[in-house]
């Protein structure tokens, strides 16, 4: 888009008939005249309506970022996260304690919050979104906010939420009634979890959220802003950083 190089695509401008539209909205693709009032910024035209999509404050331009991006962004933090939580996990791997373990998970569950939650409060990208060139706003604000940074992964991440709860749930159950001596390792602790620690009710609760986490890469492609569920309810976006 931008300037309009080929005469066949200059038209009657809309606005002044008896011009010829040579400039071409790069967000929009509406086309204007040279009496029209189109913005340069970045490199790039704007017309009016679109101009005030820019956050001159944070001096940024809105452009959504496509799913393979923010996919690949996902990926890279739960590639890097998981590097951390080897270190975690080595010695309940290899030598394991039930209080060690669900102290493990504790620790990771907290690691994991925080890493989305201050990253995104304080730069408005995590590693991954860096990684991808694409970050996260709030709607009509210079910055995300820690309470739209948290609640935008609590609504994102109820099912990691859920099961780790769940897990927090069985050990209590555990020491609290018939005892770990029939549980002697990693494996055998997550097979018992799999059979009594997760109730049918939970499993299911557990099944919505999945099926709403496939929903949201469809919301996402079909429409404009590609806004995600949880974005919508923590009015924010994730764009591209230009």
């Amino acid at each position: 888009m931008g300037k309009i190089e080929n005469e066949s695509e200059q038209v009657t401008c809309k606005q002044h008939p008896d011009e010829k539209t040579i400039w071409q909205c790069d967000d929009c693709g509406v086309k204007m005249c040279k009496k029209c009032t189109s913005i340069g910024f970045k490199y790039k035209i704007y017309c009016p309506e679109c101009i005030k999509k820019i956050d001159t404050t944070a001096d940024k331009l809105v452009y959504p970022a496509g799913v393979g991006k923010r996919i690949g962004a996902v990926v890279f933090d739960i590639v890097l996260l998981a590097i951390i939580n080897i270190f975690l996990f080595i010695v309940p791997i290899f030598y394991f304690n039930p209080m060690l373990t669900v102290t493990m998970f504790t620790v990771s569950f907290i690691i994991f919050v925080l890493y989305f939650t201050v990253f995104t409060w304080k730069m408005g990208q995590t590693p991954g979104k860096m990684a991808m060139e694409i970050e996260v706003i709030k709607e009509g604000a210079p910055s995300v906010g820690i309470f739209n940074a948290f609640l935008r992964f609590f609504l994102d991440n109820l099912i990691f939420l859920i099961f780790v709860v769940s897990i927090i749930s069985f050990y209590s159950s555990l020491a609290s009634g018939m005892g770990f001596d029939h549980i002697g390792s990693l494996n055998e602790f997550f097979t018992e979890f799999n059979r009594y620690g997760l109730t049918t009710s939970t499993k299911l609760v557990l099944w919505i959220l999945a099926a709403l986490k496939m929903l949201d890469c469809v919301i996402i492609v079909f429409n404009k802003k590609r806004l995600s569920l949880h974005d919508i309810w923590a009015n924010t976006r994730v764009i591209l950083s230009i």
